[in-house]
């Protein structure tokens, strides 16, 4: 399974996770970090609005915990939480977009090309 990370503007790359390959004994991870919020067609414009937050993973082998960091911001500069598990103890890992008020905005817009299709044409996170 592919999971999209973070995207880094300056580079327009986006970092992702791979995960479900092999046999692991660890906690299920259940990170749900967007929403899209709204969809509109206006003048062969598709808006599409995204409710985001971004976070960070760390896992504390001489503790064994795993902890997780929520921000707001693409930056990672407006933590607004921290989740700590214990690895070995805990079964799944469960954090959700619907559980934050403070998120960004990803504004995607796809625009119509002369043939009738539509295509990408840039997004702002804010």
């Amino acid at each position: 399974m592919l999971s999209f990370i973070d995207y880094d503007a300056n580079t327009k790359n986006y970092k992702v996770r791979f995960s479900g390959t092999g046999s692991g004994s660890g906690p299920i991870e259940n990170v749900t970090t967007s929403k899209i919020t709204s969809a509109i067609l206006k003048d062969d414009i598709i808006t599409v609005k995204e409710q985001v937050i971004f976070y960070t993973y760390t896992h504390i082998i001489e503790n064994q915990q795993l902890i997780y960091q929520i921000y707001s911001d693409e930056a990672k500069t407006n933590l607004i939480d921290t989740k700590t598990f214990e690895d070995g103890t805990v079964s799944s890992i469960d954090i959700n977009i619907d559980d934050y008020n403070q998120t960004s905005t990803n504004t995607y817009t796809f625009k119509k090309d002369n043939n009738g299709n539509y295509y990408f044409a840039g997004n702002i996170i804010e």
